[in-house]
């Protein structure tokens, strides 16, 4: 796995359904402080076209980033295409891709950044959970294909040997789900299949989901009645999860997170069931899977369902 430098934090809202989308783009680097302390830097670094909260976001390269859907405000889904560029001062900027389009205008949904194929797994749209699942073709457009998903949104999705793993979410607009699901695609991707492969220790929904090796961390959400700060470690190689000792200082759901410097593990921004959140928490990845918290830092801005990538 490539180590990532820098965590991009895109979009969100500042209030709760939806409301105030962020055009901004901020960037989160951990530097060594010396004596076992570390510095945490986020700076705006770029804008998007338009403002929207939770679009679904996929790395092209080390340059471009795809970024699909997104809510640009209550009940107004987005169906279009933007694609951001890293410019020379390291600033990224925007452009409407005029062509391309998904087939579902969506937020919420689960994606793989990093994914080979780009897919987008369910959302929400509107007044509905989505069923859908798009994946991005030659044109660049994202088409429905064929498949049997749940209406689900406020999942998370880790792509492995072209297989994806879809960890809990909120399922049949009636309650978070456990399951742990791998959809299997054709080669052509054309179609998918789906397949049980386990529950989480609690029902969960707008986690958020940072990879490194062997293991996966789920952390925080919403498991149906609360936001929580509990963090989830899953196995890949023997698909056990447990529930880590190591807890967030301050519990979040709607956030984003992801590991660079190949150990650390940002957890930035959320809502906290009462505001959009700005803060920043940093914990180490020990060798031996486990967790411990070492610092703490701001957004410049506080964001309700930001996305993110790791560059």
């Amino acid at each position: 796995m490539k180590i990532s430098k820098y965590l991009y934090v895109i979009g969100g809202c500042a209030l709760s359904t939806e409301r105030q989308p962020i055009d901004s783009i901020e960037r989160i680097s951990i530097t060594d402080g010396g004596e076992q302390k570390i510095n945490i830097e986020s700076k705006i670094c770029g804008q998007l076209s338009h403002a929207k909260r939770s679009p679904s976001v996929f790395v092209k390269d080390e340059n471009t980033i795809i970024i699909a859907g997104g809510c640009l405000g209550p009940n107004n889904h987005s169906n279009e295409i933007e694609i951001l560029q890293k410019s020379q001062d390291s600033s990224w900027t925007s452009q409407i891709s005029g062509n391309s389009k998904c087939e579902v205008g969506h937020s919420c949904a689960a994606f793989h950044s990093k994914s080979k194929t780009p897919v987008i797994f369910g959302g929400f749209e509107a007044h509905n959970c989505l069923e859908s699942v798009q994946v991005q073709n030659e044109a660049g457009d994202f088409r429905k294909i064929k498949g049997f998903l749940p209406k689900l949104k406020n999942s998370v999705a880790l792509e492995i040997r072209d297989e994806f793993l879809l960890f809990g979410g909120y399922q049949d607009e009636k309650e978070t789900t456990a399951a742990i699901r791998r959809i299997k695609f054709n080669p052509s991707f054309t179609e998918y299949s789906i397949e049980f492969d386990g529950l989480l220790p609690y029902p969960v929904e707008g986690h958020s989901l940072a990879e490194n090796d062997e293991y996966i961390y789920l952390i925080g959400g919403f498991d149906g009645c609360f936001v929580i700060p509990s963090i989830i470690r899953y196995s890949l190689k023997t698909k056990k999860s447990e529930i880590l000792d190591t807890k967030l200082s301050e519990k979040r759901e709607n956030h984003v997170s992801g590991i660079v410097g190949g150990k650390y593990l940002i957890v930035a921004g959320g809502w906290d069931s009462k505001k959009a959140l700005d803060s920043i928490e940093v914990f180490e990845v020990l060798d031996s899977g486990d967790l411990r918290k070492i610092g703490e830092g701001k957004l410049e801005t506080p964001r309700n369902r930001p996305s993110s990538v790791c560059l």
